[in-house]
């Protein structure tokens, strides 16, 4: 597989990785001299395919004896047809290595190598990086063209440049625990689409991810240390979150693929191509009629997929170019059929009028009482007496005694009252208190004549 072109950046933050790595190459000579060689007879490998690529670096006849001095000084190696790595561990002062091949199924034997600043696998059956030892000094992984679908990472205390392109990745999230170690980062020609999990990674000063599913550039300010980005062939449609960002910035963004729902014709749509000033880009098409300010486009007709390309110079950013195209397809017009009327109803048959209700006659007036005579007023002096209409006159009785010595005398006893009750008679229901007075006087004097015709 063709190794991914880096932008010009990549030298920025290729350097103090290559000074790093000379360092340690001078030291691994120097230490690998001054190891004492065995005297083992020779040595061997169990996987004669690096075997072969050994005595390939060593420059070994075949047959010839390995001797255990070189093996252990040998600093470089490159193998393109190794399978199981045992024996490896014998080259314990190699700093860089380089495998390729379907046959690379576990990193595990790697873990004797504290040496190794570099390790490129190329091409593997690798699917994650499990197998892969904790190395001490490792400055520079690159796991390229293979299947890997799990970026997550064992500890690599020194990483600074990470290089996974070509593979099957969809998610960053496992690197967010070395985002901030990371120097460079290679992600082109995966399955992302949200670069959000690098979020303010301290370290940061590149990264390719060309041919990925991105839309949002916005995380890209938040890196203080960045210098260029690759985001060739992607999805992004607006720059417009790198409004104000340093123009000093190397930024590639040519060839973008985006595609937008399908619209029917004569509908606008709204231009969503912005420049990084927020200023819309306008796209030409030989289907769409674009307005004069770019800001939206319809189709006159119905033709199926239209194409919309666009080129412009990024707004703040000289020598950057933004370019891609967009996909949509117009449909026919919707037209509303009128419906047809509704059939009026047959009108209903009158009912007959209902009798009006025959009237009640009225009731017959009620002949009105005669009035009551009315009572004469109430002497508030005289004595309390019996509802005089129920007085029985002959119940009254009058007693006369005589006094001999006074000459005088007082009736006592009973007298058929007959004047009395002739005058009570008068009197009636409504008799008042000076009748009854003359009735009672008229029976003191009947009872007094009573007692003269007994004296006499």
């Amino acid at each position: 597989m063709t190794q991914p072109t880096f932008p010009r950046f990549h030298k920025r933050f290729r350097a103090p990785v290559t000074f790093g790595i000379t360092g340690a190459l001078l030291a691994s000579v120097l230490w690998g001299g001054a190891t004492a060689a065995t005297a083992a007879e020779g040595v061997t490998f169990a996987d004669a395919g690096l075997e072969s690529c050994v005595r390939a670096s060593l420059d070994t006849e075949p047959g010839a004896a390995l001797d255990p001095t070189d093996v252990a000084n040998l600093t470089v190696l490159e193998c393109g047809t190794a399978g199981t790595l045992g024996g490896i561990e014998q080259l314990s002062n190699l700093n860089t290595l380089t495998l390729t091949g379907p046959r690379i199924a576990s990193l595990a034997p790697l873990a004797s190598l504290e040496r190794l600043m570099t390790l490129r696998v190329t091409g593997s059956s690798l699917t994650s990086l499990a197998s892969m030892p904790s190395l001490p000094n490792l400055l520079k992984l690159s796991v390229n063209g293979g299947g890997l679908t799990n970026a997550a990472l064992p500890q690599l205390p020194r990483l600074q440049v990470l290089e996974l392109d070509g593979n099957a990745l969809s998610s960053l999230a496992p690197l967010a625990p070395v985002k901030d170690q990371l120097t460079g980062l290679i992600i082109s020609n995966n399955r992302i689409s949200d670069l959000t999990p690098l979020t303010g990674a301290r370290n940061l000063m590149g990264i390719a991810a060309a041919n990925n599913q991105i839309g949002d550039v916005s995380v890209l300010p938040t890196f203080p240390a960045f210098r260029g980005a690759d985001l060739s062939g992607n999805r992004i449609i607006s720059l417009a979150s790198l409004a104000g960002w340093n123009s000093a910035m190397d930024l590639r963004l040519s060839d973008q693929r985006s595609a937008l729902g399908a619209i029917a014709a004569g509908e606008i749509q709204q231009n969503p191509v912005r420049n990084a000033d927020g200023t819309a880009i306008s796209p030409v098409s030989d289907t769409a009629s674009v307005a004069a300010d770019g800001e939206s486009w319809t189709y006159a007709e119905a033709l199926g997929t239209n194409t919309l390309s666009w080129t412009a110079s990024v707004a703040g950013h000289p020598g950057s170019v933004f370019s891609g195209r967009i996909v949509q397809e117009s449909t026919p017009a919707v037209i509303v059929e009128p419906t047809d009327p509704t059939e009026p109803t047959e009108p209903t048959e009158p009912t007959d009028p209902t009798d009006p209700t025959t009237p009640i006659d009225p009731t017959e007036p009620t002949t009105p009482t005669e009035p009551t005579t009315p009572t004469a007023p109430v002497d508030p002096n005289a004595p309390a007496i019996t509802d005089p209409l129920t007085i029985d006159a002959s119940d009254i009785t009058a007693t006369a005694t005589t006094d001999p010595a006074a000459g005088t005398g007082t009736a006592t006893g009973t007298a058929t009252g007959t004047e009395a009750t002739e005058a009570l008679a008068r009197t009636g229901a409504s008799a008042s208190w000076s009748v009854l007075a003359t009735a009672l006087l008229l029976m003191l004097a009947g009872a007094a004549s009573v007692l003269r015709h007994r004296r006499v």
